[in-house]
Parts: structure tokens; C-alpha cells; sequence
């Protein structure tokens, strides 16, 4: 442990080339050190440190370049999420992590803190800035691969998303702002799948009907993969259809619809701009509600977003969605609205009610504690649906 504290206050305090030298022994010691340990209580300490490391490097890696932010950052959420699945493992709960949800937004091994307007960006707002970066040089209608804004988490000895990245591989830029940025925008970005024809609405500044959607409100996530799953339960919803073409928008949001004041840290009532399910970190989103039943960005929204045409329909992003589930032949990962995640954990304290989907799309097959069915047939094969 000593030795790991050694390499996190060179990876936070030191110059630039010796932080990136200190990146690969840092996880070198990490992994045995959790190789050892005898309890959860060690895996706490250890995370605790990981936190301590993410919060001054968001506080203040905006000295340095953003590729090399970037892989800072990259690398110590990724430390830290292997030690929030460890602590799981041992402690049957969630990690109670004090992050805010841009600094654990790939992680769904633990919960995060409330969001809030001015929250420290991580890892997920890096990889948009270096992707926007590169589109600087791209005209509007070209075509351009967009796998550099997919995460890929892993699932013990299972990547999960892969589906993701191949439909990032070929997408057509419709739109992109000026990046005229003002004050009153927030650090990070917000992420809206939706097809083609709402998407291309909203950044033309027309007013969005959303008057069909439940609470008549839009929720934009922290993530393209927390997104596309938000899409794809709206379509179970049977707000989209599944012959729609999707496109994605990315924009930073006015901090006026950012507002995070807590009414209660149980849950009834949420917050007042912001959503979570279940408080895991990787399903927070936020909530754009319709006035007088409408949505509309405001100019400096615009400034600062871009858009994708992701050229899938629903239909094949749902295909993609089972071919990640029954990869290896049998059910590894379940859905829970706008979250994915492995069948393995779902008798995990805090984890929420899992479900397989069909062929069509819907939620066939509820998991909980005690109920994990090892030998769901594949896909392609119909699935009883259980009424609870």
C-alpha cells in the first residue's frame, strides 16, 4: 500500500513525463495488491485513495495537454473500477463512492454522489474534447468514425459494448457549432440518442414536440453507451418505433438546466434538474422538460454541440444488444432501462431488478436475488415471458 501511495502522489504532484511513467508500475502494484487481500475493509482503503487521486486530478489537469489528461484520468477510473467490482465481490454491496457522476461514469460498481452544475469533469467529458478536436478539420456530411467516444467496460473476462464500437466505426457528421462557448455553459457534456428526425430539429433550434415521452421530458446521459440504452427503452416504451434511424447529439448544457439541489438523498422526489436510477453511477441523466410541451437548445447550446447520423435503425441496435448478452452462448448481461449490466452481479445489495430481452426487443425475463438461470436459451429462440 505504501508503494501504491508513492506512485498516486507522483501521478498527481510530479512533471508531466514522470505522471505517465508512474501510470503502468501504478497498476502493476494495484493488481497485486488486490491480489492479496484479506477483506473488503483493504479494497476501501485502496479505492479511497483512487478518489483522492481522481478529484485532484479533475481539480486541476487543465494545466496539462489533453491527451495526456485524458490518459491520466483514463487510467485511474479504470483502476478504479476494478476495485469497485472486487469490493462487490467481497462486501455483496455497491461501493458508496464520493464522486460526482462525471468522475465514475463508466462505472457501474458503484454508486455516485449527486450531481450539481459545477461538477469536476472526468474521463467521459476528455474523450468528447479530444474527439471534437479532430472534427474541427471535418466538413459537415462527411463521414467519419467515432469509436474513439466508446468506453468499453469489462465484464470479468467479458467485454461488453463491442456492438457499440462497430456502429461508431461509420457515422456521418450533420452538424457542428461554432465553439463559441460562453460563461454560463457547464463543463461537460450532455449525450441524446434519438432518430434522425428529432435530432436534426433540435440543432436547427426548432421546437421539439415531446409531448410523448413519459413526464413529457427528455433525459440526456454522460455517455453514448448509457444513451443509445436510454433510446432503446424508450422504443420498449413504445414511444419510438423500431424502424426509426438514429442519430446522436452532443452538446454542453446551459448550467440554468443543470441545477442539482437534493430534496431528499432517499430518492422520493429526485432532484430538482436531475435524474438517477437506483443512484449507480452509470445511470445518471438529466432532464430536459418540455415548456408548454415543447423542447428548444438555446443559441450557446448550439455553439458548443455536435451531431452524428449513426446510420442503424432501433431494430439493429436492439440485435446489437442481444448479441452482446448471449456472446458466449448463454445470458451474461441484463438491461435495466438506460443500464447494462452482468447477470453475475444482479444478487448484488443495491444493484436493480435485471431483465433479459427477446428477439423483439422487449424485457422477457426478470432477474433478481436467487433467480439467475445460467442456461437462457440464445437468441433466436423464444423466450417465455413471466408477468410479475
Amino acid at each position: 500500500m505504501e508503494q501504491i501511495g508513492t506512485y498516486i502522489a507522483t501521478i498527481t504532484t510530479a512533471a508531466v513525463e514522470e505522471r505517465l511513467r508512474a501510470l503502468a508500475p501504478l497498476g502493476l502494484a494495484i493488481a497485486l495488491f488486490l491480489a492479496d487481500i484479506e477483506s473488503s475493509n483493504d479494497v476501501s482503503l485502496l479505492l479511497t485513495m483512487l478518489e483522492q487521486a481522481i478529484v485532484s486530478i479533475a481539480a486541476t489537469g487543465r494545466s496539462l495537454a489533453l491527451n495526456q489528461l485524458r490518459e491520466i484520468a483514463s487510467a485511474l477510473e479504470n483502476y478504479h473500477c476494478r476495485a469497485c467490482r472486487l469490493y462487490c465481490i467481497y462486501e455483496g454491496g455497491l461501493w458508496q463512492s464520493a464522486l460526482p457522476c462525471t468522475l465514475s461514469a463508466f462505472n457501474v460498481y458503484c454508486t455516485s454522489n449527486w450531481a450539481h452544475s459545477d461538477m469536476p469533469i472526468g474521463t467521459c467529458t476528455h474523450i468528447v474534447d479530444a474527439f471534437v478536436e479532430v472534427l474541427q478539420t471535418v466538413l459537415v456530411g462527411a463521414i467519419v468514425s467515432a469509436t474513439s467516444l466508446v468506453f468499453l467496460p469489462t465484464w470479468g473476462t467479458i467485454d461488453g459494448d463491442l456492438w457499440i464500437r462497430e456502429i461508431a466505426y461509420n457515422c456521418q457528421l450533420v452538424y457542428k457549432g461554432t465553439r463559441e462557448l460562453g460563461d454560463a455553459i457547464a463543463s461537460h457534456y450532455w449525450v441524446l440518442v434519438l432518430p434522425d428526425r428529432f435530432i436534426d430539429a433540435l440543432v436547427q433550434g426548432e421546437a421539439l414536440d415531446v409531448s410523448m415521452f413519459p413526464q413529457h421530458q427528455l433525459n440526456p446521459c454522460l455517455t453514448l453507451q448509457t444513451s443509445l440504452s436510454k433510446c432503446l427503452h424508450w422504443c420498449r416504451q413504445g414511444v419510438l418505433q423500431e424502424q426509426d434511424t438514429l442519430s446522436v447529439l452532443f452538446w454542453k448544457p446551459e448550467l440554468s438546466r443543470t441545477i442539482g439541489c437534493m430534496k431528499t438523498r432517499s430518492g422520493t422526489g429526485g432532484q430538482l434538474q436531475w435524474h438517477n436510477c437506483s443512484y449507480i453511477s452509470a445511470t445518471y441523466c438529466g432532464i430536459i422538460t418540455g415548456i408548454d410541451g415543447v423542447v428548444r437548445l438555446s443559441a450557446q447550446e448550439l455553439d458548443s454541440a455536435f451531431a452524428l447520423r449513426l446510420q442503424v435503425s432501433l431494430r439493429q441496435a436492439i440485435g446489437g444488444v442481444l448479441q452482446d448478452a448471449f456472446q458466449t452462448g448463454r445470458s451474461t448481461i441484463g438491461v435495466h432501462r438506460h443500464l447494462r449490466y452482468p447477470l453475475s452481479f444482479c444478487d448484488i445489495l443495491g444493484v436493480p431488478a435485471l431483465s433479459l430481452l427477446n428477439s423483439h426487443g422487449i424485457e422477457a425475463r426478470t432477474y433478481s436475488d436467487h433467480l439467475c438461470d445460467w442456461t437462457e436459451a440464445p437468441r433466436g429462440i423464444e423466450v417465455i415471458v413471466k408477468h410479475t
